[in-house]
């Protein structure tokens, strides 16, 4: 199962990272609170929808019983207590999605985490043992990382020590996102071997 497209996941992410601002509204008090938990869950939706979180649909009902809430509608998810007003409702409406929304979302993401540093962890041993393995092109040369990485994919994936890790990565990322992780991990990795080549040098 390849990982969740980078955009899509970049919008979830950042929506997640406007939660605690939307907690501030909460706790000052702002009339604008049940508005801006409505416009943030759609866009929270239209990123999951991009990254096949499978959680859009749930996020859409909760942003709906928000906006229904202008009308005087109770969830029937929610509880109430105490005399209840139309600002009340949709204050604890909004409060109500809020919180969903993140636990839902937070839930849906931890196997993608998981992945990704499963990914991560591949590209940089692909690029250490590829190194190693004196693969890179001209890298008698220097230690610059290879410039034309659908070549070196391909010299990696005919290394037989080397190719059950690519098309591992592959299936994480999908061919394009494994190649654009291995060469930012080949660019650290020659990075970080020109800087411990200059210190022994001195």
């Amino acid at each position: 199962m390849a990982l969740a497209p980078s955009r899509g996941l970049s919008r979830v992410q950042a929506c997640l990272a406007e939660s605690g601002a939307l907690a501030d509204s909460l706790a000052s008090g702002g009339s604008g609170f049940p508005e801006a938990v409505r416009s943030w869950l759609e866009r929270l939706e239209s990123g999951a929808r991009e990254t096949d979180l499978g959680v859009a649909p749930r996020l859409a009902g909760l942003r709906v019983s928000v906006e229904a809430a202008r009308e005087g509608v109770i969830a029937p998810e929610l509880e109430l207590h105490g005399r209840l007003t139309p600002r009340k409702l949709r204050k604890a409406t909004a409060q109500f999605a809020l919180r969903s929304a993140i636990e839902l979302v937070s839930h849906a993401l931890q196997p993608f985490h998981a992945r990704q540093l499963r990914a991560e962890d591949i590209a940089l041993e692909l690029a250490a043992r590829s190194f190693e393995k004196a693969l890179w092109p001209g890298q008698g040369r220097g230690r610059e990382a290879p410039a034309d990485m659908p070549s070196m994919w391909r010299v990696m994936l005919a290394d037989p020590a080397l190719a059950s890790r690519v098309r591992e990565l592959s299936a994480l990322l999908g061919v394009p996102g494994g190649m654009m992780m291995v060469a930012r991990m080949m660019n650290e990795y020659a990075g970080n071997s020109s800087g411990a080549t200059g210190e022994t040098g001195v």
